[in-house]
């Protein structure tokens, strides 16, 4: 990988995160808008992963995939949860 390839995907990966910050930075003064956000994280998951394999030393990678999936996991269990408890609240 060339190194302007390679400090393109920084970049790119700095965007990613900076995203992240300005939504949670959001949601913080709008918690109306947190559900909302709660499907995004799950839905830009794999961005969100990508771009820290970007940033992160290649003998680091493991522990974070692993944990990612099992975030993702749990995730998945988590809306499950919350969807089945609206609907019984109604």
């Amino acid at each position: 990988m060339s190194e302007q390839t390679s400090q393109s995907y920084v970049r790119w990966a700095y965007g990613v995160f900076d995203g992240l910050k300005q939504a949670l930075d959001h949601v913080a003064l709008n918690p109306e808008n947190l559900e909302p956000l709660e499907l995004e994280l799950l839905n830009k998951m794999p961005d969100l992963f990508e771009a820290l394999m970007v940033l992160l030393p290649v003998e680091h990678r493991g522990i974070i995939y692993e944990v990612f999936e099992s975030t993702g996991r749990m995730g998945r269990t988590w809306m499950k949860k919350k969807i089945e408890s609206k609907r019984k609240s109604r």
